[in-house]
């Protein structure tokens, strides 16, 4: 079996590394940018070796570094607008995020949204921009 490129294995991650941004940030050209500067800042520090998993944690802790950052306007309608199949109880989950400070916010989607194990996000949160756990997070 061919071996997916590293631009393959981003391209199959960019829905969740959306999914999340938006969520975090609440401003969709806001979430488009994060996710498109964390794949670029991820994909210049690759090796090669790193398998899908490996892959995933990085695009995520770059990403979740970016997103804990934001300082975009929570814009629940464009967070409805990205989830239109979300029921009533969604609108109210999204308004519930609207309130938590972006690194709550980042936390939460991770772990409710992603289905990301406590000690996965703390992984993600630990990782530094070098791709080393241990890292402070923002």
């Amino acid at each position: 079996m061919k071996k997916k490129t590293p631009i393959k294995m981003i391209e199959a991650e960019t829905g969740l590394l959306y999914r999340f941004a938006i969520l975090v940030i609440g401003d969709s050209a806001a979430a488009g940018e994060a996710v498109l500067g964390s794949c670029a800042a991820v994909y210049r520090r690759l090796t090669g070796r790193e398998d899908a998993g490996q892959l995933r944690t990085l695009l995520l802790a770059e990403l979740y570094r970016c997103c804990s950052q934001a300082r975009a306007d929570y814009q629940q309608s464009a967070v409805l607008t990205a989830f239109p199949a979300a029921a009533a109880d969604g609108a109210e989950l999204i308004a519930s995020l609207a309130k938590l400070s972006p690194a709550c916010r980042a936390d939460s989607v991770l772990c409710y949204a992603c289905g990301l194990s406590r000690q996965e996000i703390k992984l993600i949160a630990e990782t530094d921009s070098k791709g080393f756990t241990g890292g402070k997070s923002c």
